[in-house]
């Protein structure tokens, strides 16, 4: 029979909590985890090791476990954790204490895997091929002696792990000296089966195994909710850093969630902005799930309790599937595009069906008015709209053609700003000053994209929305808008049926580029911008989170350029009159406030992260400003200052690591 160490880490009052220890059968490796968990549950450690003279199997051992978990806690829910091989000891046990009788309320997997043997094919060969290109790459760097060593090594490796697939088990596990080597042994002969019932895989975001492990336990567990945890198989138990992101994931897992705010933060890009917007809702006492494009933030923070990948091949479906797995409250768009997929899930969407009016419900408490879906997208119906009820705005008109530019650029002396409907940060605008820049501006501007730069978005961005749009011929909407010389502000909205909740307004003080986003901000109350917000909203009826922009001219008078109708990069600061957004937004949802969020900018100064520290690593706006860095979600930190696809290396900067070890709470 296998050797059996209990060990009680932490006394609690409400319930137990079981670990389960991995390979090396000690429950030491558990106390780093421990010592990050909030106050709470009892935890009992256990550790097991394959006895050298024995027949042991996972089966026998997981049969030892349950025995020990069913006696250190006689009745009541029983929650169980595994890490690595422990995962399987627990998957395990939970099985055998539910035939018995005994309520299983939580399994947990930690990086838990099973061996190769058993992998299905396809995903053995990519994860095989994986990490050959990885050994290569990292040899080609070497000098020619010491790569050719490797090389070779590396060889014999890869021929041992191909020829071991298809042969025998591992040696007995009597013929191993130590309790790890006797366990592995023990989980080589593990075969993998179905297993319906909830389980929750905590996956290193590091891959140390080749493969996706979430893709590796899905054929076999139905109900698998995974959440990610950055870094890799060793930092979840061995750095301090690591197991407190652990900690963090798995008491958001285990602790009930009812009686909170449900949000689905929605995202077809990879910004980091949707994972530090979940993080922050998060904050203020939401429980929160993210779909976004594999790759994004959204999949490895803590913060999300469960995250949905955005499919390629059908982005629309597969983010309605992420909406009616995650049955959320609320839902709430990160970027144009996402919030165009919902109205057009809105409108397909059967009103005489139960499933197709919950979806409609849902989408307008998320949106608001379905007779405004198309309304924020234009951006001379805005202004018209803006017009009329009294808030300064530039004169705007769409165009068609290169003539009707030069057209109104006669009737409307100065420079103008080309823009196409729905675009963002920058994008899809110009400034002209001549008629001659006129007619580049629209060709650049009107046409659909090349069906090459469709295909390398596609490709090495993973960005189907291009080739959609070149298969569909669709071109966008252009409008032109007299040019006011001035200083960039914008506003972040919490907005409810057409009641403007509270905003955070602000002055941009430095951006990226001159038409970029904002990466330092000045907090402001403005008596303009607060009409506006207060107008636009209510004229539209919007609900969630949006953003307008504006121009302050010399005499200071804000000027509306355009709305942004989901959630900005500033939706999770603090008004200059106190005003939290994300709070305000929990709160008329029918769920208490928490405690009232506060905050210190100094100067009302605030340095975004991570855009101020990417645009100028020595800004002294670091120092001088509040620099907005997510201390309370160092996986989030780390994930936003992972070096982007694209840039050059050495370009992160270098400060970067003294922030990712930023106090971890």
């Amino acid at each position: 029979m296998c050797r059996l160490t209990v060990a009680e880490l932490r006394p609690g009052s409400d319930g137990t909590l079981f670990l389960l220890g991995g390979a090396g059968a000690s429950t030491e490796e558990l106390v780093p985890l421990v010592e990050g968990l909030p106050a709470g549950p009892r935890v009992v450690a256990l550790a097991l090791a394959a006895d050298p003279g024995s027949a042991d199997t996972v089966a026998s051992m997981a049969a030892v476990a349950a025995s020990a978990v069913g006696a250190e806690q006689p009745e009541g829910a029983l929650r169980l954790l595994g890490y690595s091989f422990g995962g399987l000891l627990a998957l395990e046990a939970a099985e055998l204490l539910t035939a018995a009788g005994r309520s299983v309320a939580f399994v947990g997997l930690v990086d838990s895997f099973f061996d190769q043997r058993h992998w299905p094919t396809g995903l053995f060969a990519r994860a095989t091929a994986r990490r050959t290109w990885v050994h290569l790459r990292d040899i080609t760097g070497r000098p020619p002696v010491q790569a050719l060593r490797e090389l070779s090594a590396r060889s014999a490796r890869l021929t041992r792990r191909l020829r071991r697939r298809r042969g025998p088990a591992q040696p007995a596990v009597a013929a191993l000296a130590t309790p790890q080597d006797r366990n592995l042994a023990v989980m080589a002969l593990w075969q993998p089966r179905v297993v319906d019932r909830p389980v929750t895989l905590f996956a290193a975001t590091e891959a140390d195994f080749g493969c996706d492990l979430a893709e590796l336990w899905r054929p076999w567990l139905p109900q698998l909710e995974v959440r990610r945890v950055w870094g890799n198989h060793l930092d979840l138990t061995q750095t301090s850093v690591g197991a407190a992101r652990l900690a963090r994931a798995v008491s958001r897992a285990v602790e009930p969630t009812s009686g909170h705010l449900t949000v689905l933060v929605a995202s077809t890009f990879r910004w980091p902005g949707a994972a530090r917007l979940a993080a922050d809702l998060t904050e203020v006492g939401c429980t929160v799930d993210g779909v976004a494009p594999r790759g994004s933030a959204l999949h490895v923070v803590s913060a999300v309790r469960r995250s949905h990948p955005l499919g390629l091949v059908d982005p629309v479906g597969s983010l309605r599937s992420a909406i009616e797995a995650s049955e959320p409250d609320l839902v709430i768009p990160f970027d144009d595009r996402t919030r165009q997929v919902l109205a057009r899930i809105h409108a397909e969407s059967d009103p005489t069906t139960a499933s197709g009016s919950r979806m409609r419900e849902l989408l307008e408490q998320s949106l608001g008015s379905p007779g405004t879906f198309a309304s924020v997208y234009s951006r001379n119906g805005l202004m018209e709209l803006a017009r009329d009820a009294g808030v300064l705005c530039p004169p705007t008109a769409a165009v068609n053609s290169a003539a009707d530019i030069a057209a109104w650029m006669g009737r409307n002396p100065g420079p103008a700003v080309l823009k196409t409907d729905g675009s963002w940060g920058g994008r899809g605008m110009a400034i002209l000053r001549t008629d001659a820049e006129a007619g580049v501006a629209w060709r650049d501007l009107h046409r659909r994209p090349s069906l090459a730069r469709a295909l390398k978005r596609l490709v090495v961005e993973r960005d189907p929305w291009a080739l959609r749009a070149w298969v569909a011929g669709t071109r966008p909407t252009v409008s032109i808008q007299s040019y006011i010389e001035g200083r960039p502000a914008n506003a972040a909205v919490a907005c409810h049926r057409g009641t403007a909740l509270g905003a955070v307004q602000a002055e941009v003080v430095e951006s990226d580029g001159p038409t970029g986003p904002s990466t330092v901000l000045r907090v402001v109350d403005h008596p303009d911008m607060d009409y506006a917000v207060k107008s636009i909203v209510s004229r539209l009826e919007l609900s969630g989170l949006c953003g307008l922009d504006f121009i302050l001219d010399a005499d200071g008078r804000a000027h509306l350029l355009e709305l942004n109708p989901r959630a900005t990069p500033t939706s999770h600061l603090i008004g200059a009159d106190g005003a939290d957004p994300l709070t305000l937004l929990r709160a008329v949802h029918g769920y208490d406030e928490p405690p009232a969020r506060t905050a210190s900018y100094p100067g009302g100064l605030v340095a975004l992260f991570p855009q101020e520290l990417v645009r100028d690593a020595g800004s002294r706006y670091l120092q001088c400003a509040h620099h907005d860095v997510p201390t309370y979600a160092p996986d989030l930190v780390a994930a936003a200052l992972a070096r982007p696809r694209g840039r050059r290396r050495g370009s992160t900067p270098r400060i970067a690591p003294a922030v990712v070890e930023a106090e971890v709470p």
